[in-house]
């Protein structure tokens, strides 16, 4: 592993101001207490990262970087019963991917939602920030069920997804998508992609991928979308009915920070159909105008979705050693620590896909 020169010391990404990454030498992270000290062999920059990047260090999580790949290096599970199977989670050299933890028993997790509980951890790992080159899972991820791990057909890089398509599948379970359905998706990033996949797993026989860049429509794996349209030459109204006959989209997606896609969505959608936000958006664009009418008299469903649980991770796993959609072509680009701000200016400028930051310099 490529670490400082002082074998104390290892090496961090962190969120220094607005637009900035910084690579620092740190005290290197040792076992503290019961737990996992692994290295981290990916980090994938998501959507939420980028809004991180972009406002620079706040009052919530101040270091983004959350989509790991780790292996273990050294363990101390004093209190796990390890037996059979499960010994391999454990073992050094085993690859990793880790979930948040939930409390378990309030209302939320008790009827399935633990992606919703008020006392979830963000992630599942301590460090000074995802994007580093040692982590520590404790024992609670470990007893909570939260640690799994990476199946070798699984590249490191690929493995990252894990994380954003377990959020990808959490967010299908809240709506229907039968075959011969159209779904139109708001936004072409790299969870835009992977919410074209799915859907097109799931049996939707027209996928439309919307969005205003040019170079990310490009960027998209031809497995992800049927049509492509870019609202600033196309009306995605006219699209749509286009291609519908008239009716509009079986189901919306809106994948991207946009409160203009918010507002949109439901006019694209057919009667008895559904709009899926799924992506956040920042405080001051919190409030949207929504034509209400248009969802009481339309019939339209409209669900939100955040975060996933560990059912929602299993899955994940499952679709990627399928690879059924080809969700490796999302990963476009995996740079060393050291290039970690060049990475995020590749991804907020829509020059990638997926970059994935490869703290370990294996590639």
């Amino acid at each position: 592993m490529p670490c400082a020169a002082d074998e104390s010391r290892m090496k961090a990404a962190f969120l220094e101001a607005p637009g900035k990454m910084v690579v620092r030498e740190v005290p290197r992270l040792e076992l503290r207490g019961e737990g996992l000290l692994c290295q981290v062999l990916a980090c994938g920059i998501c959507g939420s990262d980028l809004r991180a990047y972009v406002r620079g260090p706040g009052t919530r999580r101040r270091e983004p970087g959350h989509e790991v790949v780790l292996r273990v290096i050294d363990a101390s599970l004093e209190r796990v019963v390890v037996a059979g199977e499960r010994e391999s989670y454990f073992k050094p050299g085993t690859r990793l991917v880790v979930s948040s933890v939930s409390c378990g028993v309030c209302r939320e997790c008790l009827r399935g939602d633990e992606h919703m509980c008020g006392k979830r951890t963000h992630v599942g790992f301590e460090a000074p920030s995802g994007f580093s080159e040692l982590a520590f899972v404790p024992v609670t991820s470990v007893l909570y069920g939260a640690v799994f791990e990476l199946p070798p057909l699984i590249s490191s890089a690929v493995g990252s997804l894990v994380e954003p398509l377990a959020c990808v599948i959490c967010g299908h379970e809240k709506i229907n998508v039968f075959p011969g359905d159209t779904v139109v998706i708001l936004g072409a990033g790299p969870v835009g992609c992977m919410h074209g996949i799915v859907a097109k797993m799931r049996g939707a026989s027209q996928v439309i991928l919307v969005d205003v860049k040019d170079s990310r429509l490009k960027l998209a794996p031809a497995s992800s979308w049927d049509v492509k349209v870019n609202p600033v030459e196309t009306s995605i109204e006219d699209a749509v009915l286009d291609l519908t006959g008239g009716e509009g989209a079986d189901a919306v997606i809106v994948a991207c920070a946009s409160p203009e896609a918010q507002s949109q969505a439901v006019s694209l959608t057919r009667k008895g159909g559904q709009v899926l936000l799924f992506s956040g958006l920042p405080p001051e664009d919190r409030v949207v105008p929504l034509d209400v009418e248009a969802i009481h008299r339309r019939e339209i469903k409209l669900v939100g979705s955040r975060n996933s649980g560990r059912r929602h991770f299993k899955k994940a796993i499952d679709m990627l050693v399928q690879d059924q959609g080809g969700f490796g072509e999302i990963v476009t680009h995996v740079l060393p620590l050291e290039e970690v701000d060049r990475g995020f200016q590749l991804a907020l400028r829509g020059e990638s896909m997926k970059v994935v930051i490869a703290p370990a310099g294996e590639f």
